[in-house]
């Protein structure tokens, strides 16, 4: 008959793990919902996309075991909004149709799904296991999601590539969306040499992030020809991947650049950010003019208002004029942090430059200057 007592914060913190997968406008009512199975002293909790699905356990008291599946983003904000502890969930006896969700002195009938009806995972077979610490995991993501293409039209680049490097045995991951590029290098996991190369779609990359935030533990990471699954405390995460060729991307890096400025990352920032006020979006020009020691932000906006910083560098560079996107600044001055210095390093003013953290030599950060 399925009837479940669950503590809230404990179902709640489930339920933000799994809802967010589900995307709000589905074409089938079952797609928009959450498999619930009670057995013995755990409730499970599945959802699932096209390209991907979620699945985690939490501990409650089962009362009459059964599996049926509920309109997750109702039933999250639901949960959400009770103050109550302890919630029940059961089918209605004089509404058999409808699942009671009763805490305190709060009561709603949601309509349910048999669980039959929700589709089936096929996870399928995994040729190479590791596990990874989490701080390299939340390192790889970080370092590359800004640079993640958004554009359908480029499906090969709508993910990060991952792919060990045996020579080295490192792991690298990248990311570009044709303007710009990051890459960052971890230790490669005793486990990983036999991993193929994979691209992981951009959902799946931003969905783990939100997962791993607050965890310590290992991330056990499993890698077949066409998914990949993450599997943390609990949690599991199967993925399709990106079907596509990853372009060769180590000769774009341009590691032979001599001109360069160097500069605290902080002032770099928040300079970029105060004369970006005055555009209108963060994607327009902002002009870098480096002379010496001394760098000027210049910006100029709507109605002929301008905008001007000068900052003290470190440089070879005299009379050096070079335009750029000022959200590409800013995504790349966040993926590095505030406590660092930070190279800027060119070879004139239409190539590609390469960006450099001082305190992470396993990252580079690549951008095109900006045509105006």
């Amino acid at each position: 008959m399925f009837k479940v007592i669950v503590q809230r914060s404990v179902f709640l913190k489930a339920l933000s793990y799994v809802q967010s997968v589900v995307e709000r406008k589905n074409i089938s009512e079952i797609s928009s919902h959450v498999k619930l199975e009670a057995f013995g002293t755990s409730l499970t909790l599945t959802t699932l996309d096209n390209t991907m699905s979620i699945t985690t356990s939490i501990v409650a008291d089962i009362e009459h075991n059964g599996s049926l599946t509920l309109p997750v983003h109702t039933l999250y904000d639901i949960v959400r909004k009770l103050n109550e502890e302890t919630i029940e969930l059961k089918i209605d006896k004089e509404q058999p149709n409808m699942v009671a969700v009763a805490s305190g002195f709060s009561l709603f009938h949601l309509p349910y799904l048999k669980a039959e009806k929700f589709p089936r995972i096929d996870v399928g077979n995994f040729e190479c296991k590791f596990a990874l610490p989490i701080t390299s995991m939340q390192r790889l993501i970080e370092k590359n999601r800004y640079t993640i293409s958004l554009e359908d039209a480029r499906y090969h680049l709508n993910g990060i590539y991952l792919h060990p490097i045996l020579e080295s045995n490192e792991l690298r991951a990248t990311a570009t969306d044709g303007h710009r590029l990051s890459s960052s290098i971890i230790t490669l996991p005793k486990d990983a040499k036999n991993m193929q190369p994979v691209i992981v779609p951009r959902k799946t990359i931003f969905e783990l992030s939100k997962i791993i935030a607050d965890k310590e533990n290992e991330l056990q990471i499993e890698t077949s020809a066409t998914k990949i699954k993450f599997t943390i405390d609990g949690i599991t995460m199967v993925s399709k991947l990106i079907d596509a060729n990853f372009p060769e991307y180590l000769p774009l890096i341009p590691y032979n650049n001599e001109l360069y400025f160097s500069i605290f990352s902080s002032d770099l920032a928040q300079a970029v950010d105060r004369v970006t006020t005055i555009l209108i979006a963060k994607s327009q020009a902002i002009e870098f003019i480096i002379n010496g020691s001394e760098l000027q932000i210049q910006a100029g906006g709507d109605n002929q208002s301008l905008a001007n910083e000068k900052l003290e560098i470190n440089s070879n560079m005299e009379n050096f004029i070079i335009p750029f996107n000022a959200r590409y600044i800013i995504d790349i001055m966040s993926a590095i942090g505030n406590e660092t210095n930070v190279s800027f390093k060119f070879s004139d003013q239409i190539s590609s430059v390469l960006v450099q953290a001082e305190n992470d030599e396993k990252t580079d950060f690549v951008i095109m200057p900006m045509r105006v």
